[in-house]
């Protein structure tokens, strides 16, 4: 079972609606997926591939939940 943690996402521009997710599995770890402004979506293999992404596109964040 895994939980969104964070979301972060283009809010504007030509990229507008791209977004990066970050969940939590119920085992501990941590996955990042990827979904362009067009919805098509990829796994992110860490977090500094999911940092580089989410410079490249001028993501903010837009929900972050707490998880014990």
């Amino acid at each position: 079972m895994s939980t969104m943690i964070k979301r972060w996402a283009t809010t504007a521009g030509f990229d507008k609606g791209a977004k990066v997710e970050m969940y939590k599995y119920s085992d501990g770890s941590i996955h990042y997926g990827f979904r362009d402004r067009l919805g098509r979506s990829s796994n992110l293999k860490d977090k500094a591939e999911a940092d580089k992404v989410i410079k490249i596109y001028h993501m903010e964040m837009v929900t972050e939940r707490k998880v014990h």
